[in-house]
């Protein structure tokens, strides 16, 4: 287990390495950026890393990280599939505990047995509720999204401004990230919505920022995605 302070703002560099990772972040935000999108770890929900598989990590707010690293087992469930994992209250004190651990240590220790205990739980915490947010390469479609308000993102005016007509847009976005747009703008309206928490904005002005017509819309989707509630991510 290796800790890890980031000040907010931080953007690392695109790496990978032999041993499986588990991020998760005992204060802030984090977000890990592959070729096929991104998954953001926040309190409560972690991001499992495969061995080998090219990464990029940043921090959203000033960020205290935990990372696990293991040679995991390519036939054992545990850290071999990119993926958000749910963080019970359980492993969340075992994985702060964990941090404070020596590097070296012998393999019938304490911290041995309290490693091997937070992989068995991680094993059984896989999240089914997409989180992870496609990359989306068409440059068109692209282009469209950057360039339009956040309050105000649908799918018409992004197909006018990429030059497709409607069917032609709903087509390409969904061979381009493998989900319909309003679940694609639906998660990053969520993946949004963390960043501008971890900068300390409310949650009412988050909610008009983007385009939500009530805060309990906006707590709503945000807690399908996240399994929290706003307020609670950012204690």
């Amino acid at each position: 287990m290796r800790t890890f302070e980031y000040p907010k703002g931080y953007v690392g560099n695109l790496h990978q390495h032999r041993e499986a990772q588990l991020v998760y972040p005992i204060r802030g935000i984090v977000s890990v950026t592959t070729e096929r999108g991104e998954w953001l770890a926040t309190r409560f929900r972690g991001v499992c890393i495969p061995a080998w598989q090219q990464h990029r990590v940043s921090a959203e707010g000033n960020t205290l990280l935990h990372s696990l690293f293991v040679n995991a087992d390519p036939n054992d469930g545990a850290l071999t599939k990119l993926t958000n994992i749910n963080i019970t209250s359980l492993l969340h004190e075992l994985i702060a505990e964990a941090g404070r651990f020596y590097v070296d240590y012998g393999p019938d220790s304490t911290e041995a047995r309290t490693i091997q205990l937070i992989l068995d739980l991680t094993d059984k915490q896989h999240t089914e509720e997409p989180a992870w947010l496609p990359e989306i390469r068409n440059s068109r479609i692209r282009r469209a999204i950057e360039g339009a308000p956040l309050a105000t993102l649908k799918s018409a005016a992004i197909a006018k401004n990429s030059a497709y007509s409607q069917r032609q847009f709903s087509r390409v976005f969904f061979a381009d990230t493998g989900m319909a747009f309003k679940d694609w703008r639906a998660l990053y309206r969520v993946h949004t919505g963390l960043r501008l928490l971890a900068t300390g904005a409310s949650v009412s002005n988050i909610t008009a920022e983007l385009g939500y017509s009530s805060a309990s819309a906006f707590i709503a989707v945000f807690k399908k995605h996240t399994g929290l509630t706003p307020t609670a991510v950012r204690i």
